[in-house]
C-alpha cells in the first residue's frame, strides 16, 4: 500500500534567516561561522537539506569535508538527490574511502537524465588515482550525453593535455569558446595552447 503524500514543510523564518546568514558568512570567507550556523539548524532539524549543503561547503572550505559524511549519508538516503549523493562521494574520498566514493559515483552516472557533476567528480577521482585513460573515457561519454557542459569540456581538455593530446584539447576548447565567446577563461586557455603550438597570431587575437 502506497504511503499518502506528505504535506510540504512549512517555511520557518528563523531557519531561513540562519541559513541566509550562513551563506553570507561562507561567501565572506568565514567558513567557521557558516559551519556553526548550519549545525544549529541541523540540530533542530536533522533532515534539513539546505543546512546540510551549507555545512558541507563550510567544512570543505576548511579542508574538513570528511566530517560531513554522516550528515550527507542521511540526506542522500532520504532524498536520492544526485547533488547530495555526489557531494557524499566527495566526502567519502576526502575520508580516504576512494573505493566507496567511486562505487557511489558509478551508480549516479548510470542513471538518466545525466548529472554532469557526478561525471566530473568520477573523472577527477580516476585522474588522481592515475587512471587518466579511464577518466578521459568517462568525460567523453559525459559529453555525448550533455554536449553543452563547458566545465566538462574544460576538465577533459586538461586531461587531454596531460595525455599529450594537445590537438584534441585545442579543438575541444575551441568548441567551448565558440559556444561561450564572452568567457575570458576559455579564451586564455585556448591562447595558452595556441602559444605552445607556435600559433602566436591566434593567441594574440584571443588575448586581445
Amino acid at each position: 500500500m502506497s504511503k499518502p503524500p506528505q504535506a510540504p514543510a512549512r517555511a520557518n523564518p528563523a531557519t531561513d534567516a540562519a541559513l541566509n546568514q550562513a551563506a553570507a558568512a561562507l561567501r565572506a570567507g568565514r567558513a567557521d561561522e557558516a559551519e556553526r550556523l548550519a549545525m544549529a539548524v541541523l540540530k533542530a532539524n536533522r533532515g534539513h537539506a539546505g543546512a546540510a549543503l551549507v555545512l558541507a561547503q563550510a567544512l570543505g572550505a576548511q579542508n574538513r569535508l570528511a566530517e560531513a559524511v554522516p550528515v550527507l549519508q542521511r540526506i542522500a538516503r532520504a532524498s536520492s538527490d544526485p547533488k547530495f549523493e555526489t557531494l557524499l562521494a566527495s566526502a567519502l574520498a576526502a575520508d580516504g574511502r576512494t573505493d566507496d566514493a567511486l562505487a557511489q559515483l558509478q551508480q549516479i552516472i548510470a542513471r538518466r537524465p545525466p548529472f554532469p557533476p557526478a561525471f566530473a567528480e568520477y573523472a577527477n577521482l580516476l585522474g588522481k588515482s592515475g587512471d587518466t585513460t579511464k577518466a578521459i573515457a568517462v568525460l567523453e561519454e559525459a559529453l555525448t550525453l550533455a554536449p553543452g557542459e563547458i566545465p566538462l569540456m574544460q576538465q577533459l581538455a586538461a586531461l587531454y593535455q596531460s595525455a599529450h593530446a594537445r590537438d584534441k584539447a585545442r579543438a575541444l576548447l575551441q568548441r567551448a569558446f565558440d559556444s561561450a565567446p564572452n568567457r575570458p577563461d576559455l579564451a586564455a586557455a585556448l591562447a595558452r595552447i595556441a602559444m605552445r603550438d607556435g600559433d602566436y597570431p591566434a593567441a594574440i587575437d584571443l588575448l586581445r
